[in-house]
């Protein structure tokens, strides 16, 4: 299902005419000790590409359901995923979806972000627990100069963002951009630079 396709690199890879990654998305997760947790999603999308993704074009693949009833049914085919809220408000430039999830496993969130790959997985280092999230896998050729400057013209705002709250204290990441705070971790990655990004960007948090 089309729909599935929810994959967080997929938000930089997958395009409309290289321009369908000019979304705004943030991501926080709730980690708990058996690997359980809770997600919360803000997704801001413009209206133009709201407008291009409701026409089913082949061109078209946004990279998260903006109907309701879409995205109800996306959570209700994933076994340990339950959707507690969805919200959406349109405005005159842009639709803004927010929704909230519980999981039982990491497994049920990469389901949902739908990549052959994890985009999220936790392992142990030494004494380390190390989470580690797959922002975007990449585009070897990297971005063209014409959607450089349109994404500069219209989207310059506009980033990943990512929050992460685990059980224990955040010991360090493998970003110098990161916010880190207790248990807290928080990273922002503007379109453009993902968009350039022709190798896979990773982000790692040690607790």
């Amino acid at each position: 299902m089309k729909r599935r396709k929810l994959f967080l690199s997929s938000i930089i890879g997958i395009v409309i005419f290289s321009l369908s990654s000019c979304i705004d998305l943030e991501t926080k997760i709730e980690l708990n000790q058996d690997g359980s947790g809770k997600l919360e999603l803000i997704y801001i999308v413009s209206s133009a590409l709201v407008q291009l993704g409701s026409t089913a074009s082949p061109s078209v693949n946004l990279p998260l359901p903006i109907a309701e009833g879409d995205f109800r049914q996306t959570v209700a085919s994933i076994p340990g995923l339950t959707l507690r809220s969805y919200e959406r408000k349109d405005e005159p430039d842009k639709s803004i979806m927010k929704a909230f999830l519980t999981f039982s496993s990491l497994s049920n969130l990469n389901t949902l972000f739908g990549g052959k790959e994890p985009v999220i997985s936790q392992t142990q280092e030494g004494s380390d627990r190390v989470v580690e999230i797959v922002i975007t896998s990449g585009n070897p050729a990297g971005l063209d100069p014409k959607t450089k400057e349109l994404v500069n013209a219209f989207f310059p705002t506009y980033s990943l963002k990512f929050h992460l709250i685990l059980p224990g204290t955040v010991k360090r990441t493998s970003s110098a951009q990161s916010i880190v705070q207790g248990n807290s971790a928080q990273l922002s990655v503007p379109i453009l630079q993902a968009l350039e990004q022709q190798t896979p960007l990773k982000w790692k948090i040690y607790w």
